[in-house]
């Protein structure tokens, strides 16, 4: 398998993981949806990273301490992007919950596969 096949399929388990978060947070526990969003982007992120890892699908490895850095310091960009998003859409717009969220993770998506095709130099 492909690593951008590897990478598709790591990016569909981090956006099930950060939807069925964003659910949850939203709808059980009741958050602000900016909270809901930052918290559910976060566990959502870290679904990414270790699925990328599971599945080996970067063909560079750098040392685990480089990673962490670079994808931390993509995961705080790509969360400002997420609650700037967040509150055009769903504040702004006044988009329902799913639309703002389809637009984050779109977003994301793009946002993170162009961020790993230069960290992993593909």
């Amino acid at each position: 398998m492909s690593g951008a096949l590897k990478f598709a399929f790591a990016a569909v388990v981090a956006a099930v993981v950060e939807t069925g978060c964003l659910w949850v947070l939203t709808h059980s526990v009741v958050l602000h949806v900016a909270i809901a969003f930052a918290v559910a982007f976060a566990a959502g992120y870290l679904a990414l990273f270790a699925a990328i890892g599971i599945l080996g699908a970067s063909r560079a490895k750098p040392p685990l301490g480089t990673q962490l850095r670079t994808y931390s310091l993509l995961g705080i960009a790509v969360l400002l992007l997420v609650e700037v998003i967040v509150y055009v859409c769903y504040d702004w717009l006044g988009l329902n919950l799913t639309t703002t969220n389809a637009a984050a993770l779109l977003a994301v998506a793009c946002w993170v596969a162009l961020g790993w095709r230069v960290v992993s130099g593909e």
